[in-house]
């Protein structure tokens, strides 16, 4: 939901994602230890690092990422900004517009695997996951 830098300031030293912008605005991992890009550009499979862990010590899983993704998504939040920041994903719109409830671009492929398939090529992508609406979030204290 956060929309002003401000806001966006205090969820990124609270939250994490799969990248980020450092400090020298470059992008880098963060909760994925690797990243692989399909041949063709529009397949990325990462995989989570083994120590990333919510504030109770539970690992981050790839269905955490994917509940994220989907929650963020979800028409009953209302998030202003998941449309720009998401909708690069193949079946985004479909959830933001509530024809699904999964977004059929993302697959868990095992408990640190995740893979996400966009509609093009898109350089600016990964930078876009950088954004907290496509941060983790622990399902079970939402």
């Amino acid at each position: 939901m956060t929309e002003d830098t401000s806001a966006a300031g205090i969820v990124v030293e609270i939250f994490g994602g799969l990248v980020t912008i450092n400090t020298n605005l470059q992008l880098e991992l963060d909760l994925a230890e690797s990243m692989e890009v399909s041949d063709d550009g529009v397949t990325y499979t990462f995989k989570l690092r083994p120590n990333a862990k919510f504030h109770d010590g539970k690992p981050v899983t790839a269905r955490d990422f994917k509940w994220s993704l989907e929650r963020a998504a979800s028409p009953d939040i209302g998030s202003p900004v998941a449309k720009t920041y998401l909708n690069d994903i193949i079946g985004v719109d479909d959830v933001l517009e509530g024809r699904a409830t999964e977004i059929s671009g993302i697959k868990v492929i095992d408990d640190r695997t995740l893979q996400i398939t966009i509609d093009a090529p898109k350089a600016y992508f990964l930078a876009k996951l950088s954004y907290s609406t496509a941060f983790v979030v622990d399902w079970e204290n939402v």
